[in-house]
């Protein structure tokens, strides 16, 4: 899945608390350790099958994709925990894919088909392209 660094639109909300996922993995082979927060809807990308699947859905032992010095590597999940945060942050990429602490991570949450959520979120990638993001992303639905 090709990744961007450039981001298209950002949502955020800086004052309320969210149920995240920390979900911490490791690399044997270059002896890395890194945790993302998510929430359990979102996608993250699977080492084994490549797919993005749900954050809730990982367990011990499963593999996600890890970024080294421009090489994806296996990642094992070792610890999952539920935790609360003030705010969270969300941009929208070209790609619909991010990279966050070395993890590979989708734009999207709540569908749990990469290629659709991709597809559906084309046409707001497009009205934004013609007139701009919104001037509040505080504000969300």
């Amino acid at each position: 899945m090709p990744t961007s660094r450039s981001s298209v639109s950002f949502m955020r909300s800086v004052k309320i608390i969210f149920e995240f996922f920390a979900i911490e993995v490791q690399s044997a082979g270059f002896n890395l350790t890194s945790t993302i927060l998510v929430s359990c809807n979102h996608l993250i990308v699977d080492f084994d099958s490549g797919d993005a699947r749900l954050a809730g859905k990982f367990r011990l032992g499963d593999r996600v994709q890890m970024l080294h010095n421009d090489q994806i590597l296996p990642s094992e999940v070792i610890k999952v925990k539920l935790t609360k945060r003030q705010g969270f942050y969300a941009p929208l990429t070209k790609s619909g894919i991010i990279v966050v602490n070395r993890m590979f991570s989708s734009n999207y949450a709540t569908v749990s088909n990469y290629a659709l959520a991709h597809q559906v979120m084309g046409i707001y990638r497009w009205w934004i392209s013609l007139f701009g993001a919104s001037a509040s992303s505080e504000h969300l639905p």
